[in-house]
């Protein structure tokens, strides 16, 4: 709920991860509390970086956002990314949430070994207004929400949080125009 600032703090009751740090230049909707993304790591604009580590020792978690997608967003984009690169600077073991294909994808070991958890008919999250997006996942039943209703359930998700190892890439999308506001448990 910040308006300014380069650290976005942790709201989530009862969380022991720390506050996210700001990448480039921060930009805040102070009418929202969120933070407005020009693009993220790799792109030409800013992201928050989540501290490292921060699905260490996890069997459950919970991922939860706020999000305003431009209307003006083309290209496919991921809302959340945790997880790790390989040399050639594709995903090696992630974790992440997607609105153009609204969906989570969690993977111990790249593209080839993707969990979806995903709603049938493949449906995108509406722009232009706020969304809640939720994804939880407590031992092999992943459940993704849109705005406090279940849209979809996996009860076969053989990955853990804790199965990605040591994560040092956690970051937005970094092709992502939006803004947003989040929360992480563990």
């Amino acid at each position: 709920d910040e308006t300014s600032g380069t650290r976005a703090a942790n709201s989530a009751p009862g969380s022991s991860i720390g506050a996210g740090v700001v990448e480039g230049t921060p930009q805040w909707d102070a009418e929202s509390g969120g933070f407005v993304f020009s693009g993220g790591r790799n792109g030409s604009g800013n992201a928050i970086r989540l501290p490292d580590d921060i699905n260490r020792g996890l069997t459950s978690i919970s991922v939860d956002f706020d999000v305003w997608i431009s209307p003006e967003q083309i290209n496919y984009y991921m809302i959340y990314g945790i997880g790790n690169r390989a040399g050639n600077g594709a995903g090696e073991r992630y974790l992440f949430g997607s609105g153009d294909s609204f969906h989570t994808v969690i993977t111990p070991g790249g593209q080839s070994q993707e969990i979806n958890i995903q709603p049938s008919g493949n449906p995108a999250l509406a722009r232009g207004i706020w969304k809640h997006m939720t994804y939880t996942q407590t031992g092999t039943t992943g459940v993704l929400y849109e705005d406090g209703v279940e849209r979809t359930r996996n009860t076969s998700v053989t990955t853990t949080p804790a199965d990605l190892g040591s994560t040092v890439h956690n970051y937005p999308c970094p092709f992502y125009t939006t803004a947003a506001d989040a929360d992480l448990t563990r």
